[in-house]
């Protein structure tokens, strides 16, 4: 994460599914960064942040139809707020390996995330970073790609 963070320059956290939410285990910010309302020990639906949109999209069938039945709380005009939205993007991220929310949680902040996953395969947390939301933001897929699997490599199975 730390390498993630100096290449970014901007938030990078870690998040783990907790029950319907996303519970973030740690972050490491920048002075000067853009605005995140995430906290380490802070929790987010899962629909309407990065994390919790890849952590569901790897989840049971039954949470993840328990959160399409909704409410789908919406904290700007473009957090998921309808089921088919939501089908869709929960789609996406599993084709693509990335969750990219532009103006989610607030408008002038993009978060994007990736799995981590352990020597079995499963998702077992997120990987996101919350940058700037203009047109340099999808430039971090890369880097957030290879620090989620440098991070899955050091899992143990046990």
């Amino acid at each position: 994460m730390e390498d993630l963070h100096a290449v970014v320059g901007q938030h990078t956290q870690l998040g783990v599914l907790d029950g319907e939410e996303v519970l973030f285990l740690e972050r490491l910010s920048a002075p000067g960064a853009v605005v995140n309302y995430t906290r380490i020990a802070g929790r987010l639906p899962l629909h309407a942040s990065s994390s919790g949109l890849v952590l569901l999209a790897h989840a049971g069938a039954e949470l993840q139809e328990r959160t399409l039945a909704g409410p789908l709380r919406t904290f700007t005009p473009a957090t998921i707020g309808t089921p088919a939205k939501l089908r869709a993007a929960l789609d996406h991220v599993r084709r693509e390996g990335v969750a990219f929310c532009p103006g989610f949680i607030h408008p002038d902040a993009c978060g994007i995330a990736v799995p981590v996953r352990a020597p079995s395969g499963a998702v077992v947390a997120a990987l996101a970073v919350i940058v700037p939301n203009d047109g340099d933001a999808r430039a971090q897929i890369p880097a957030l790609r290879t620090a989620a699997r440098g991070i899955g490599r050091r899992l143990v199975s046990r």
